[in-house]
């Protein structure tokens, strides 16, 4: 279990941002510490993950609560429309760049920046260590989970650079 200090430092979402997710009921903690401290575990992790997703694509919180709350939630219907979402943002980068080849040229470039290696050093320390980080990708909850997430990255890493 977390706290949402801690989950601000490895995610760098803001404290306050936490606090008005759990505000409306959006990622709710798991529990509290004795002190009233909230606590996250694994599962509200992966809601986070889930809801920072959607935020890629400017979704209100209100959508993505909606979707997440709804009993009919579809975690591999969700999953097409976000690869549906992603590989739409990729067509637009390559727009930009001119070619596929050029927009991984960049990327390349751009992955092997102090900036997308200090990234890819708060995911490992969001999991602990880089083998929980990887065992998390292989065990994710949907065939397609992987490739969404590392195209995700992609696009935030890209998004980052503009």
């Amino acid at each position: 279990m977390m706290t949402v200090k801690e989950i601000s430092d490895i995610t760098g979402i803001s404290v306050r941002t936490l606090h008005y997710y759990d505000e409306i009921g959006l990622l709710v903690p798991t529990g509290k510490s004795e002190a009233g401290y909230r606590l996250y575990d694994d599962k509200a992790l992966e809601r986070l993950r889930q809801i920072l997703f959607f935020r890629e694509f400017d979704l209100p919180l209100k959508e993505i609560r909606a979707v997440m709350e709804n009993p009919s939630f579809d975690r591999n219907g969700i999953l097409q429309m976000q690869r549906r979402m992603l590989m739409r943002k990729k067509e637009l980068f390559i727009s930009h760049y001119g070619s596929e080849e050029e927009w991984r040229r960049q990327f390349l470039e751009n992955a092997a920046s102090e900036k997308a290696q200090k990234n890819y050093a708060k995911v490992i320390e969001w999991y602990g260590s880089k083998e929980k980080a990887m065992d998390a990708q292989k065990n994710a909850t949907g065939a397609g989970l992987v490739t969404a997430y590392q195209k995700r990255i992609a696009a935030v890493m890209q998004n980052a650079q503009t």
